[in-house]
């Protein structure tokens, strides 16, 4: 029964982050129901874009991984709702990256 909230994760710990924007075309205009798997040191991490969120709120469109202490991504896989495939390297890492779906 309060005013709603808007919290902000201002932690500093040099640990390494990359996100992603997604702008959708043939599937659909937010890119909801794409999947991205990253790769980076050894290791990968899958996250797929929902929608959605519960009462007066929503979800961060963006999609968001931690890196640890790694400090590169060797490779992107994103498979886009309609299964276009699109792979991106030599990603630059602790910033959000728009990317577009291609035509089909």
């Amino acid at each position: 029964d309060g005013a709603p909230v808007l919290l902000h994760n201002r932690t500093e710990t040099g640990h390494s982050w990359i996100g992603f924007k997604l702008k959708g075309g043939e599937s659909n205009r937010d890119g909801v129901g794409a999947r991205i798997r990253i790769e980076f040191c050894g290791r990968a991490q899958v996250a797929a874009l929902r929608n959605g969120g519960s009462y007066v709120s929503r979800h961060d469109e963006r999609l968001h991984f931690g890196l640890g202490l790694c400090g590169e991504v060797d490779r992107v896989v994103l498979t886009w709702p309609r299964g276009k495939e699109q792979v991106l390297e030599s990603v630059e890492i602790n910033q959000y990256v728009t990317v577009e779906e291609p035509s089909l």
